[in-house]
């Protein structure tokens, strides 16, 4: 399994169009071959960071996602709007477990 999170710093006023181009890149998303999770989530403790968590059958399902026009476009789009570069880290998991 692929596990992709990390934060996206957006620009105060672009706040509202940021969550709207997030809700649309996850439904987009979500429908794509080998994907497991998709979601971002606003911070409690700041307004203007948005995470982003997803899970991948595989890194390949993964590869396909970043090369997909929607992506493309996402990334486009949500550029302009950022404070500060994203953090957005690839996890290789090898065994899952309940905690």
């Amino acid at each position: 399994m692929i596990v992709v999170a990390g934060n996206i710093s957006v620009k105060p006023e672009s706040l509202g169009a940021a969550i709207e181009l997030c809700k649309w890149m996850t439904a987009e998303t979500v429908v794509e071959n080998g994907c497991i999770v998709y979601s971002f989530y606003e911070s409690l403790n700041d307004p203007h960071i948005l995470h982003v968590f997803e899970e991948w059958e595989s890194i390949e399902d993964l590869g396909l996602h970043l090369a997909a026009s929607h992506f493309v476009k996402f990334i486009a789009e949500i550029e302009p709007m950022l404070a500060v570069p994203p953090e957005v880290k690839v996890y290789e998991i090898e065994s899952v477990r309940p905690l």
